[in-house]
């Protein structure tokens, strides 16, 4: 059994997020224990279960694929598949390196999206089960995916934009532009992809023709790491380090809902009915050993009041997913019956 506990060491915190390579860490659940998620400066306890994969390295992202199934995605190519979020099955994309996001297009009959290091773009049109590799590798890293009406958008690094309207081919929309880290598509033709820009400052930009063209509409201080479009909320959602959160109806005005200094926001995802923040914030010990890592997950149900609902200390989070189970995937893999 796996306790997960608050640290007791004094350490200092900074930003924790895949950024690719393949050594990333704790083997992802070599313990099938229950750990569990409290959170000592407020939020609930929530119990979480680990699961064994067999993979050694880390999960970037997980996807609900129907029902109570899950996919998710990380380093060295690897892929986890689940029927009920608990007992998971290793697999392999094809890819050489860190795959960094997956989506799930529900236009295009379920086909799985994933992309990641050297450019790498798969598709699986069997839940995760086979890969088919839709792009040359050798490119800048893609870090995001927005499946828009009709086209898919794959976003990352030099501002590189890959396009598709059926998930099998995919050609160069734009690059040279800010260091995206994710992109959303609200209905009715709007992009919005987010990340680095120049001085090192956060930047959202939107697109209205297909990807092709990008136009800034905010900048922050420092880094933008994720956006979402929630329908049933007509917001977009972005978040990044300082704990900053902004919302969009439109993407041209934002607003600011939230900052905590001691938070680095690295995924949002909608959840439970819920949308859902993640930080995860790796601690360095004094003297010098590394601590281990402090995830926190911030829950709001209109994007504007922000609160903590739990903590979980010595595992990074990088991935959320909810179908039936709420799912957490990054240094390990762990599941709930628990909702934000």
């Amino acid at each position: 059994m796996l306790a997960l506990s608050i640290a007791a060491a004094a350490c200092s915190e900074g930003a924790g997020q895949p950024d690719g390579g393949d050594d990333g860490g704790a083997d992802a659940g070599d313990d099938g224990g229950t750990p569990d998620g409290g959170a000592p400066d407020g939020g609930v306890a929530v119990l979480w279960e680990s699961h064994a994969t067999g993979h050694p390295g880390y999960f970037s992202d997980v996807v609900a694929t129907g029902g109570t199934a899950f996919t998710a995605v990380g380093s060295g190519g690897a892929v986890a598949r689940s029927v009920d979020g608990r007992s998971w099955t290793l697999s392999a994309s094809g890819a050489a390196k860190a795959l960094l996001a997956v989506t799930r297009s529900a236009a295009l009959g379920g086909t799985l999206i994933a992309a990641g290091e050297e450019g790498a773009i798969f598709t699986s049109a069997d839940d995760g089960a086979n890969w088919r590799a839709r792009n040359f590798a050798g490119g800048p890293t893609l870090r995001g995916l927005a499946v828009g009406s009709p086209t898919i958008l794959a976003v990352g690094d030099q501002g590189t934009v890959y396009g598709s309207l059926d998930a099998q081919t995919f050609d160069l929309r734009a690059q040279g532009g800010p260091y995206f880290s994710a992109a959303a598509f609200k209905p009715g033709g709007t992009y919005v992809a987010v990340g680095l820009g120049a001085a090192s400052a956060g930047v959202a930009q939107t697109s209205t023709d297909l990807g092709r063209n990008w136009t800034t509409r905010l900048t922050v201080g420092r880094n933008l790491a994720d956006v979402i479009w929630s329908n049933s909320r007509g917001l977009f959602v972005a978040a990044g380090a300082e704990g900053k959160i902004y919302t969009s109806s439109d993407a041209l005005g934002w607003t600011p809902r939230f900052e905590g200094a001691d938070l680095d926001f690295v995924r949002v995802r909608e959840c439970g009915g819920k949308l859902v923040a993640i930080s995860v914030r790796q601690r360095v010990c004094i003297p010098e050993q590394q601590c281990p890592p402090l995830t926190r997950l911030y829950a709001s149900a209109d994007g504007i009041a922000w609160q903590l609902w739990t903590t979980l200390s010595g595992t990074a989070v990088y991935g959320l997913a909810c179908s039936g189970r709420t799912v957490a995937v990054g240094s390990a893999v762990l599941s709930t019956a628990a909702a934000p």
